[in-house]
C-alpha cells in the first residue's frame, strides 16, 4: 500500500519547518508516507509507525492524499497548529483509521476474505438472500410495500391481477374494503372507502399486514417504525398517512395515488439535465423535508416515485426508512433492497444515514440524463461490487453534449466516502442548478 501525503500550501523556506512526530493510521496499514513539498517527494516511513513531518512555522492547511495500487485517492486535511511542538500524534485523531475504498471487485472481496475472514461467509450468504429477494420481487406483479396505488397510465389504465380477495367487502377500522390492489410477503393492499359515505371520490390504500408476518419481534417492530415515521411526514410529495392499528387486525391507511412510476420516464435516448433536475426535484425537496425531521429513506428509486396526470411527484414505500433517533439497526435492516440504486454504506451496514439518500439521488439523475443505470449487470451482486469500488462513470463518455461541471457534482454525490458528499442535499440541489445554468 502507498499512502501518499501531501502537503499544500506549505510554502515554508528552507530553515523555517519544525518536526513533529505522527503516527497515521489507515485501512488498511503499513503504507508508504510520502512527504510532497514544493521541493518534491520525500520518503518518511510507514504508515502504524511514528515518523517526523516537517511542518512550517506559519500557519496553513497541511492536506493529505491517501494512494494505494488498486484502491480510490482519498484526501484528508489537518490544520497545521494543531500539531503543537514536542508532542506525538496519532492521526486521525478520532481514533478510526482513514479508510481507502477498493479500486476493484477482486481486491475488495480478498480484503474482505483477509480481514474478517468467517465473516466472509455470512456475506456471501447476505448477498445470495439479497439476490433471492431481489428477483422474488421482480416476478411479484404488485407488491403492497412498493406501490399502495391504483396502477394507472397517463393514457389508460393498467389492467391488474386478481389474486384471491378474502377481506374484500369488509370493514376494518373505517374503512370498507371493496377491491384488492396488492399483494405481497407482508401485506395485502386493498382499495378502501369511508364506511358512512361509501363516497368513491374518498378512497384509500389499506395496506393490511399478515399475521404470520407480524409473528417476527423484528417485523412488528419494522411496521411500527413504519407508521412511527409515517405519522411524521406532512409534505405534498410525500404519500399522506391517515390512519393506522397496531392491533388486530394491524393496517395502514394511506392517500390512493394514481399514476405512473418514474421508472416509466427515463427515455433509452437520455434527457438534457434541466429537464431531467426539473422531474426529480420535487423528490429532492421531499428528501430535504424529511431530512430535516432526521428522517431517511433508504430504498429510494424510480418504481418508489409516482407521477400523477397532474404532473404531481410522490414519493412512496418508507417502509424501511430509518429517523435520526433510532439506535438498534439489525442485519436484515442494513440489506440493500434494490441492488442498482443502493450506497456503498448501506452494503456495509455502517453509517446509513441522510448521505446515502444523496448517493441514490445522484444515480437516479444520472440514470434520467444518459437513459439507463451507471452499473448494470445480470448480476445483482456484481451490480452491488461496483457500488462499493467502481468509480463513476462520466455521462459525457455517453452524453459528450453535458457540461463538465454536471459530471462533477454527480460525482461528489456518488462519492463512495460518505463524507465526501455534499454536507446536506440542499447544497447538492444548488451546485446541480449551478452546473446546469453554466452549461
Amino acid at each position: 500500500m502507498i499512502l501518499l501525503l501531501c502537503l499544500a500550501n506549505a510554502g515554508a523556506e528552507e530553515g523555517a519547518k519544525a518536526f513533529r512526530t505522527v503516527i497515521f493510521h489507515t485501512d488498511p496499514d503499513k503504507a508508504d508516507v510520502v512527504f510532497l513539498s514544493d521541493a518534491g517527494p520525500q520518503l518518511l516511513g510507514t504508515s502504524g509507525d511514528p515518523v517526523q513531518v516537517p511542518v512550517p512555522d506559519r500557519n496553513v492547511v497541511l492536506q493529505f492524499e491517501f494512494r494505494r495500487e488498486g484502491y480510490q485517492k482519498r484526501h484528508w486535511n489537518i490544520d497545521s497548529t494543531a500539531l503543537r511542538p514536542a508532542v506525538s500524534y496519532n492521526l486521525p485523531q478520532d481514533g478510526n483509521p482513514v479508510p481507502l475504498v477498493p479500486g476493484t471487485i477482486g481486491i475488495y472481496l480478498r480484503d474482505a476474505a483477509l480481514r474478517h475472514l468467517g465473516v466472509m461467509g455470512a456475506l456471501v450468504l447476505s448477498i445470495g438472500l439479497g439476490v433471492a429477494a431481489f428477483r422474488r420481487r421482480q416476478r411479484q406483479v404488485v407488491r403492497a410495500s412498493r406501490r399502495l396505488v391504483v396502477a394507472e397510465t397517463l393514457g389508460g389504465k393498467v389492467d391488474l391481477p386478481r389474486p384471491d380477495a378474502t377481506l374484500i367487502g369488509q370493514k376494518v377500522g373505517n374503512w370498507v374494503l371493496t377491491d384488492q390492489l396488492g399483494k405481497g410477503g407482508m401485506a395485502v393492499v386493498y382499495r378502501g372507502l369511508p364506511h358512512d359515505t361509501l363516497d368513491p371520490s374518498q378512497a384509500v390504500a389499506v395496506k393490511v399486514i399478515n399475521r404470520e408476518y407480524l409473528a417476527s419481534p423484528e417485523a412488528r417492530a419494522r411496521f411500527e417504525r413504519e407508521v412511527r415515521i409515517g405519522a411524521k411526514l406532512n409534505h405534498p410529495n410525500i404519500v399522506r398517512v391517515m390512519d393506522w392499528n397496531i392491533g388486530d387486525p394491524c393496517y395502514l391507511v394511506m392517500e390512493l395515488i394514481y399514476g405512473v412510476p418514474l421508472r416509466q420516464r427515463v427515455n433509452p435516448e437520455g434527457m438534457v439535465p434541466r429537464l431531467a433536475l426539473e422531474l426529480l426535484m420535487p423528490v429532492f425537496d421531499a428528501m430535504i423535508y424529511a431530512h430535516q425531521l432526521g428522517i431517511w429513506h433508504r430504498d429510494l428509486k424510480p418504481e418508489n416515485v409516482f407521477v400523477s396526470a397532474g404532473t404531481r411527484i410522490t414519493v412512496m414505500d418508507f417502509g424501511i426508512s430509518r429517523q435520526e433517533s433510532d439506535v438498534t439497526v439489525t442485519a436484515t435492516d442494513q440489506m440493500p433492497v434494490t441492488p442498482g440504486y443502493m450506497s456503498p454504506e448501506q452494503f456495509s451496514g455502517k453509517g446509513v444515514a441522510a448521505p446515502s439518500d444523496q448517493y441514490t439521488l445522484g444515480i437516479m439523475l444520472w440514470e434520467l440524463i444518459v437513459g439507463h443505470r451507471p452499473f448494470m449487470d445480470d448480476s445483482p451482486m456484481v451490480v452491488v461490487m461496483k457500488h462499493v469500488g467502481s468509480p463513476l462513470p462520466a455521462v459525457r463518455e455517453e452524453r459528450p453534449h453535458v457540461a463538465e461541471e454536471v459530471d462533477w457534482v454527480l460525482e461528489r454525490m456518488c462519492s463512495k466516502d460518505p463524507l465526501s458528499r455534499y454536507p446536506d442535499l440542499q447544497s447538492a440541489v444548488q451546485a446541480l442548478e449551478e452546473a446546469i445554468l453554466r452549461g
